[in-house]
C-alpha cells in the first residue's frame, strides 16, 4: 500500500514538472524571440472549403478536392514557417470561360499567422498578411472590355454552363502593360512580381505578390491574337453595340415624349419654358440616335475595306494596339476626337510591336473540351510584406524551395 501511495506520488510531481515545464515553454519577453520557433502546420481540415462550393456538382468537387488534398500531401514535405503557424485551406470561386471552355477555379491556400508575445504569452495574431496560393485554372482579367459604361450586358452570348453567360471574343482578348508578362506566363520559367500594393497613405509594408504560370508540357496558356481576328471581334462588338445604342436612345425619346404631353395645353403659356425643354431634348436625343447611325456605319466600313483589301500574310500579323488606344479614357478609341466623332473601339491602325501592345487570347489548343475541373494549368501565388523581415524569409524559402516538378505532374497526368 505504501508503495502504491509513493507511486501515485511520483506521478504527480512528474505531471507537475511537465505541467509546469510546458507553462515555461509558453512564455516570453518580446516578439524577437519567436521568430526561430519552429513554424507549425494546421491542415485544411480545420475550416470546410470556402467559396462557391454549390456552384460545382458531387463529380466536380470530387476531382478538385483529390488535386487539393494531393497538392497539401506534398506542400507538408517542404512546408517552413519559423515564427508562425502556417494554417491551410481549401476555397472555390465561380469560375470562368477560355474561350468557350467552361473552367472551374479552386485553390490550396496556406497563411502565414505570426506568433505574437502579448503580457509574456505567446499567442498567435488573428490575421495574416503573408500567404502561399495554387490557384487550378486562375483567370486573367482582359484588357478590352468596356464594363464601367454600364452596357457589358449588351455583350453577354451564351455559354457552356448553365446560367452563367459568356462574352463576345473582343472582351475575351487581354493586354499586358508588362510586355515581359505574357513570355513568363508561357514559359514558367521565372515569377512576375505584381507593384507594391498600398493599403493607405501611411501603409510602410505594402503588399507584393510573386506568381508564377504552369502548363502542361509544351503547351502555351496566351497566344497571339491575329489582325484579321481582331478586326473580325471588332465587326461583331459593331453589330451588338449599335442596337443597344439605339434602344437607349428610343427609350430615352419615348419618356420625353410623354412627358411633352403634360405640357402640351399650355405650351404658349405658363408651361411654355418646361415644354421648349423637353422639345430640346427630344430633338437632341434624336440627334444622338443619328449619330450613333452614322458612326456604326462609319467603323464597320473601315474595317470591312482593311480585311477585304488585305492579304493574308498582313491580316496574319499579330494584333498590336498603340499605347493612346490601350492607356487612353476614350473607350478603347485612340483619341478624344475619334471618339466624339465615332464613339467606342473606333478603329484606326496598327502599329509595330515596338510602338504598341500585343494583343492575346486564351490558346485553343490548351483550352479543349474538359471536365470543368480539370486542371488546365496552374498558378502559384507568394504574398508577403515588403520590409518586413519575417515575411520576406517566407517568401525567400519558398521561392528557392518549391517543388515546380510536382506542379507540372498534376497537368501532365492528364
Amino acid at each position: 500500500m505504501a508503495n502504491k501511495i509513493k507511486a501515485i506520488a511520483y506521478l504527480f510531481i512528474i505531471s507537475m514538472l511537465a505541467a509546469n515545464q510546458s507553462a515555461i515553454s509558453q512564455t516570453c519577453i518580446s516578439d524577437d524571440d519567436l521568430t526561430k520557433l519552429p513554424g507549425k502546420f494546421t491542415d485544411h481540415k480545420w475550416t470546410p472549403a470556402g467559396g462557391h462550393t454549390s456552384s460545382y456538382s458531387a463529380v466536380e468537387q470530387t476531382l478538385a478536392l483529390k488535386n487539393l488534398s494531393s497538392i497539401e500531401t506534398n506542400f507538408v514535405k517542404y512546408f517552413w514557417g519559423d515564427g508562425t503557424n502556417g494554417k491551410a485551406s481549401f476555397g472555390f470561386s465561380e469560375g470562368n470561360y477560355f474561350n468557350n471552355l467552361f473552367l472551374g477555379q479552386y485553390s490550396f491556400t496556406v497563411g502565414f499567422y505570426e506568433l505574437i508575445c502579448k503580457d509574456g504569452n505567446i499567442k498567435t495574431a488573428h490575421e495574416f498578411g503573408t500567404d502561399f496560393k495554387i490557384t487550378i485554372n486562375p483567370f486573367i482579367e482582359p484588357g478590352l472590355n468596356i464594363n464601367g459604361r454600364g452596357r457589358q450586358y449588351d455583350f453577354s452570348v451564351p455559354g457552356n454552363r448553365k446560367n452563367f453567360s459568356n462574352t463576345i471574343n473582343l472582351f475575351r482578348y487581354m493586354i499586358f502593360s508588362n510586355k515581359e508578362e505574357p513570355e513568363k506566363i508561357n514559359s514558367g520559367n521565372s515569377y512576375i512580381e505584381s507593384k507594391p500594393i498600398y493599403h493607405d497613405a501611411y501603409d510602410k509594408h505594402p503588399d507584393v505578390v510573386r506568381n508564377w504560370y504552369f502548363a502542361p508540357a509544351g503547351k502555351m496558356i496566351l497566344i497571339e491574337v491575329t489582325r484579321k481576328e481582331y478586326l473580325e471581334s471588332l465587326l461583331e462588338f459593331y453589330e451588338r453595340e449599335k442596337p443597344g445604342l439605339l434602344k437607349e436612345m428610343d427609350r430615352l425619346i419615348a419618356i420625353d415624349k410623354s412627358t411633352l404631353k403634360l405640357y402640351e395645353k399650355e405650351k404658349d403659356g405658363k408651361s411654355k419654358k418646361d415644354y421648349d425643354y423637353f422639345l430640346n431634348r427630344i430633338k437632341e436625343y434624336e440627334t444622338d440616335r443619328q449619330r450613333y447611325e452614322n458612326a456604326y456605319k462609319t467603323k464597320k466600313d473601315k474595317v470591312t475595306s482593311l480585311l477585304k483589301s488585305n492579304a493574308e500574310s498582313w491580316l496574319n500579323e499579330p494584333a498590336v494596339l498603340s499605347k493612346e488606344v490601350i492607356m487612353g479614357s476614350y473607350c478603347r478609341s485612340g483619341s478624344l476626337k475619334e471618339y466624339e466623332e465615332t464613339g467606342c473601339f473606333s478603329f484606326n491602325d496598327f502599329v509595330s510591336i515596338e510602338n504598341g501592345y500585343t494583343v492575346y487570347k486564351w490558346n485553343p489548343d490548351l483550352f479543349k473540351q474538359q471536365p470543368a475541373t480539370s486542371p488546365a494549368f496552374i498558378k502559384v501565388s507568394l504574398r508577403y510584406k515588403s520590409g518586413i523581415e519575417l515575411s520576406e524569409k517566407i517568401r525567400d524559402y519558398y521561392t528557392k524551395n518549391l517543388d515546380f516538378t510536382f506542379i507540372k505532374s498534376i497537368l501532365n497526368k492528364k
